[in-house]
């Protein structure tokens, strides 16, 4: 088998599946439910914790589409941003933006990034957003919604 797709973990939302995000509390968990490869068991599903099955450089692509939406309708701005955590310790701002309620219902956040990890070490995602104590949900979107962990050969990292 293609080693990048061995070391490769790719998880979703799955469909009809909406996370309920709170406002202006502490980082929420992300939640990446369905599994679609994982050849070396590294992503649980039910603690949304991806843990490294050797040392190495792992590409992180991550994302998230959310509503800007109350289930009233109303929209709420403020700021969106989704985290890793490396070890259950803050890491890095893996994306960030600024919805502005006369602009868009929806967000979308995504990015990507290299992580050095040891063999062990955890990756958690977490995200935040900033619209008061109000709850705004992910969208139904399995293209968005998605995680995607690579471990990079080493050759793709030399510098010629």
């Amino acid at each position: 088998m293609n080693d990048r797709i061995r070391n490769e973990v790719v998880a979703v939302q799955t469909a009809g599946f909406t996370q309920n995000i709170l406002g202006d509390t502490n980082v929420q968990i992300l939640i990446y439910n369905r599994i679609i490869r994982d050849n070396l068991s590294q992503y649980n599903a039910t603690t949304n914790t991806f843990t490294a099955a050797s040392d190495g450089n792992y590409l992180v692509t991550i994302g998230l589409h959310m509503s800007d939406l109350t289930s009233g309708g109303v929209n709420y701005s403020g700021v969106r941003q989704l985290y890793l955590y490396k070890n259950n310790a803050f890491f890095v701002v893996m994306s960030r933006a600024i919805a502005l309620n006369t602009i868009s219902s929806e967000t979308y956040l995504l990015n990507s990034s290299v992580v050095r990890l040891n063999a062990g070490e955890t990756l958690t995602f977490y995200v935040y957003h900033s619209a008061g104590g109000i709850t705004l949900p992910t969208l139904d979107d399995t293209k968005t919604n998605n995680l995607t962990i690579t471990k990079l050969n080493s050759w793709w990292l030399k510098i010629y």
